[in-house]
């Protein structure tokens, strides 16, 4: 018996569905890739108005959050190719004596101080108890040294020139505080402490006085009518400490430039 033809109509292609698919992951992926370069975008934004509002010196560290990453990138981007000005009041063009020059070049290493000759004389007097009197004498010292240093070394922000001149510890010494500005020049002799002599001269150390006031701290510009440098040494006007009343001290320095 012959079976009759049933008509089912024509079939959808089954790639119809497919192709469908297809169309709706690329307009899916198209928008992804729309949000991601939006979102950058944003970010240059972002790092372009934050490099607007920056301050000289250059920060790497654009988000703040104290390490260098990717997202610190894109504020590098904004700047590539551009000239990058510093800030002129920040540089130093000051023109100082030679004195200046020089203790500057001795403390960024420019200048090698190969030894120090340091002399000095000192006398004073005062009232003190001797064992066995119950009342207090005058008691006069004339104090007279002259020694080299022979090593070096540094301390943070100490800079020191040793002597162990007659076995006692004695040094000349150069401090810059890099936060406030300022030197200190001293001389310390172990002898005077050991011998009691600040008894009657006074503390150790003796510091360079840079004022009326007897500051000890130096401050450029240094004051000229304090402190002479000249082929004879350096010559500060005023000490403190067992050399306030000296009737001399010479600090005579042998350098050379560093190479």
């Amino acid at each position: 018996m012959a079976k009759a033809l049933v008509s089912r109509g024509p079939k959808s292609p089954k790639t119809n569905h497919f192709v469908s698919v297809n169309e709706n992951q690329g307009i899916a992926h198209e928008i992804h890739v729309m949000n991601r370069t939006l979102f950058a975008l944003t970010g240059l934004l972002c790092a372009l108005s934050g490099m607007a509002q920056s301050t000289m010196p250059w920060n790497p560290d654009a988000n703040d959050d104290s390490f260098v990453g990717a997202s610190d990138m894109l504020s590098t981007l904004a700047v590539y190719g551009q000239h990058i000005g510093i800030d002129s009041s920040l540089t130093c063009d000051y023109d100082g004596t030679e004195f200046e020059m020089w203790t500057a070049g001795v403390w960024d290493g420019d200048i090698i101080l190969d030894s120090v000759t340091v002399q000095y004389h000192t006398i004073d007097s005062a009232l003190v108890y001797l064992a066995g009197c119950p009342d207090p004498v005058w008691e006069a010292i004339s104090y007279e040294r002259s020694w080299t240093t022979n090593s070096f070394s540094k301390s943070g922000d100490y800079m020191y020139w040793t002597s162990n001149f007659t076995g006692y510890n004695r040094r000349f010494a150069l401090y810059f505080s890099e936060g406030f500005g300022f030197f200190y020049f001293f001389i310390e002799d172990n002898e005077v402490e050991q011998l009691q002599l600040e008894v009657i001269l006074g503390g150790s150390p003796s510091y360079a006085l840079s004022s009326a006031d007897n500051a000890p701290d130096w401050t450029i510009p240094f004051d000229t009518n304090l402190v002479a440098f000249n082929e004879s040494g350096i010559d500060f006007s005023n000490w403190s400490g067992f050399l306030s009343g000296a009737t001399y001290v010479d600090v005579l320095p042998y350098w050379h430039y560093a190479e």
